[in-house]
């Protein structure tokens, strides 16, 4: 089941990257800032009526929406994510982070209710406040990253003000000053490597 969550969420879903705006040869900051609306990261809302459309005729696609509406479910019962290390990793909660908040994100924007789209700013609020995303073990904080920053974008228009702010401020204090960090003063092995860590 998780693994169709994933493909749903996160791979099927990549049919409308940036709106539609082409991003050969433009640096990808620059088109995003040609996207004006939220959400604009994996799935624009364009593209997730059209999904809705087709799964008026999809049995397929019906079931898996079933799958996350009903995982959204479980992670609504789920005890607050905490920062707790195994070994020198932070990485079971990062990904936990993101398997929370990419599938309540993604069970609001097909269902509308909005139980979701607390549970998963309520999560993201909990990671924002912890003291770090464990940058020494990179991949933890750029998986940390890539929970939060998804959720910003898709939960753009649901969050008030302050709590937009407030999770801006965690995602930048946590994960890009950091990155920034790596890339022009500390060097670390992996910001040359060809394999997952680079990438991630």
């Amino acid at each position: 089941m998780r693994i169709r969550i994933k493909l749903f969420a996160l791979t099927t879903m990549t049919v409308a990257i940036l709106s539609g705006v082409s991003v050969h040869g433009v640096e990808v900051d620059e088109a995003l800032k040609m996207v004006k609306d939220h959400p604009r990261l994996m799935l624009t809302e364009s593209a997730l009526d059209d999904l809705k459309a087709q799964a008026n005729t999809d049995a397929t696609l019906q079931r898996i929406a079933g799958q996350i509406v009903a995982q959204a479910e479980e992670i609504l019962e789920a005890p607050p994510l905490a920062h707790e290390l195994k070994g020198p990793r932070l990485l079971h909660v990062s990904r936990d982070c993101l398997r929370r908040v990419s599938t309540l994100a993604m069970a609001w924007r097909w269902t509308g209710n909005e139980a979701y789209a607390a549970g998963a700013v309520e999560n993201m609020r909990t990671v924002c406040a912890f003291p770090d995303w464990n940058p020494s073990h990179f991949l933890d904080t750029a998986e940390m990253s890539h929970a939060v920053g998804v959720g910003y974008d898709w939960l753009y228009d649901y969050m008030d003000t302050e709590t937009r702010e407030s999770i801006r401020a965690g995602l930048v204090k946590h994960g890009l000053e950091p990155g920034v960090k790596a890339y022009t003063e500390d060097h670390p092995w992996w910001i040359k490597s060809a394999f997952n860590w680079n990438q991630v």
